[in-house]
């Protein structure tokens, strides 16, 4: 991504804020989305977040967090 060691280490330690450019980059190469990565979402793809869609329905911090540790189980189920 050409980010050089000190300007990750100021990501890290909020004292510089990567470009849109750079959250591109690092969601491309992570495969999740922004809001994810930004930590707005529990949802790592927007396909995963339809998941969480129920008709408009508003799920709350607990539900979605109890949804996402199901998803998990069932992915690392299907691993084996």
């Amino acid at each position: 991504m050409n980010i050089s060691e000190s300007a990750v280490g100021m990501y890290e330690r909020d004292e510089r804020e990567p470009s849109f450019k750079i959250l591109n980059q690092i969601a491309d190469y992570f495969g999740v989305s922004y809001d994810y990565l930004l930590g707005s979402s529990i949802a790592r793809t927007p396909e995963e977040g339809m998941a969480f869609s129920d008709g408009g329905r508003n799920w709350t911090e607990e539900e979605m967090q109890i949804a996402e540790s199901i998803i998990e189980t069932l992915r690392k189920q299907q691993g084996k």
